[in-house]
């Protein structure tokens, strides 16, 4: 999967900001694939509409697009740590608790620091039974 991160910043200074704000407020902390041509059906059209869509899409299309999460995720941090604990997958845990896998991965490698664990080579580090 090639994904690219955007920034709040970055993604406001090409859409606006009351669009970018919206689209965050819904899929913040989720990656959703934006084609290079999208169409009316795909789900960011409803929340920003097709101009802003088209704007989006001719700046970054083809990519999954990580979208920034407007919330503050340190909230979530031990019920993550747990979810980690079970053997969730990141994704799961990104999705369940409306954060970015990022935030995740994130996580992840600290508590390993923290336990004195070497960091997981690149490879490994997005493999989901991680």
């Amino acid at each position: 999967m090639s994904e690219r991160w955007i920034s709040f910043p970055e993604l406001e200074g090409v859409i606006g900001k009351a669009e970018a704000e919206a689209l965050c407020k819904t899929f913040g902390g989720l990656s959703k694939y934006l084609p290079r041509k999208p169409g009316a059906d795909h789900p960011f059209a409803r929340i920003i509409g097709m101009r802003a869509l088209e704007t989006l899409a001719a700046f970054t299309g083809g990519w999954h697009l990580a979208l920034p999460n407007l919330r503050r995720p340190e909230a979530e941090k031990n019920k993550i740590l747990g979810m980690l604990d079970d053997g969730r997958t990141h994704q799961e845990i990104a999705e369940e608790c409306r954060v970015s896998e990022r935030w995740v991965r994130h996580l992840a490698a600290r508590k390993r620091e923290a336990q004195g664990q070497k960091p997981l080579p690149i490879a490994m580090s997005y493999n989901k039974s991680c």
